[in-house]
């Protein structure tokens, strides 16, 4: 490591521990480099307790649901403009609102089809009655049922309002795309996923972990994400999103965990391999087409120079305090988890610590 980049790491960890003092998390994980050079990737990280499982949040947007998507259109050479009804064909759910068929894939991926941003899902006028949000899992709760049941309550209020906001950031898209991924393939997402790992990115390093709702076994490295009044507990291992909670921790917006080092991995095997230099060469076009409407990003989102100032990046942020970005230029990449959420839903000072990580981080390219 050159002596630059060695002021730059110290710099970094400084960074790190300064925030951690502050009280923003508890644990937290940073990294940058190049995806196809994985002997020089830098990682810094405050990770007590051997605890290094992230609820990831909207990351499962990117990791999982977008690359699950971009493989099912091109294996069945569908165009990604298709609309649900034209993807789904006979294997469209019936008792989902008619009025879906009609969005195109892509612009829900976009966040480009008017499909409102979020609803309360876990209160008591969405859940079947007497159904409360208080145990780990949701017993005799017909999955696609219920998704079904919220989809068609929200759809109702959206179409009456007669309001259809176009640029709209939605979990309700991803919500919606997830389960009928899952219905199309006749598999829930968590084994559709880890086929995918399996087919395309050769599995991961052991013991790292990139899936949704980790064991009992696999809770003691989970990360606590705070205490949920909702459920009455401090979560860990449980998904802080408390709508894909309810909807069996297993869904197209939230739920998934991993390890710093797995999404390291992750990119980088997405980076090598033929379906993921696709899906990146896609979406890095798309970034750069001014006509979102017709264009949209294949579920990642762009940068737009908040954190590279002087680079056109690609990749996502989560709530809870994730964020990943790539520049597709030169595949030059920097990931940062934290547990943020632990100090509180509103938290500011995420924002002024994840825009001076990539600030810094930027001055290693």
């Amino acid at each position: 490591m050159s002596m630059v980049n060695l002021r730059n790491k110290q710099k970094i960890e400084r960074l790190f521990l300064s925030f951690k003092e502050e009280g923003l998390m508890s644990h937290a994980f940073g990294a940058w480099g190049f995806l196809d050079d994985r002997s020089n990737v830098q990682k810094v990280g405050y990770l007590p307790d051997d605890r290094m499982i992230f609820d990831l949040a909207s990351l499962t947007k990117a990791i999982v649901i977008s690359p699950l998507i971009f493989r099912e259109f091109r294996d069945h050479q569908i165009p990604l403009s298709s609309t649900i009804d034209e993807w789904m064909g006979e294997q469209y759910p019936q008792r989902l609102d008619p009025r879906f068929k009609l969005l195109r894939v892509d612009q829900i991926l976009g966040h480009q089809a008017g499909i409102p941003a979020w609803a309360n899902f876990w209160s008591h006028q969405w859940l079947p009655t007497g159904q409360k949000l208080i145990s780990r899992e949701i017993p005799a709760l017909n999955f696609y049922a219920l998704h079904i049941k919220v989809l068609n309550r929200l759809a109702q209020f959206q179409w009456k309002s007669n309001k259809f906001i176009q640029d709209l950031y939605s979990d309700i898209g991803f919500i919606l795309v997830g389960m009928l991924l899952a219905i199309k393939n006749k598999k829930s997402l968590r084994p559709l996923f880890q086929d995918f790992l399996n087919a395309e990115c050769s599995g991961l390093p052991t013991p790292e972990y990139l899936d949704y709702t980790p064991t009992i076994r696999d809770r003691i490295r989970c990360i606590p994400t705070g205490y949920c009044p909702l459920r009455g507990r401090l979560l860990v291992g449980e998904v802080h999103d408390e709508n894909c909670a309810v909807l069996g921790g297993e869904t197209g917006h939230a739920g998934l965990f991993g390890t710093g080092e797995a999404v390291i991995s992750f990119l980088q095997t997405l980076h090598s391999s033929s379906l993921g230099k696709d899906f990146l060469r896609e979406n890095f076009i798309r970034a750069l087409s001014k006509d979102t409407s017709n264009d949209p990003m294949i579920g990642w989102r762009r940068d737009d120079n908040l954190f590279f100032k002087k680079n056109l990046a690609i990749g996502h942020l989560g709530f809870t305090g994730c964020a990943f970005w790539v520049l597709p230029e030169n595949g030059f990449f920097a990931v940062l988890l934290t547990n943020r959420v632990l100090m509180g839903r509103l938290n500011p000072r995420i924002k002024v610590f994840r825009s001076l990580f990539f600030d810094q981080v930027s001055t290693c390219i």
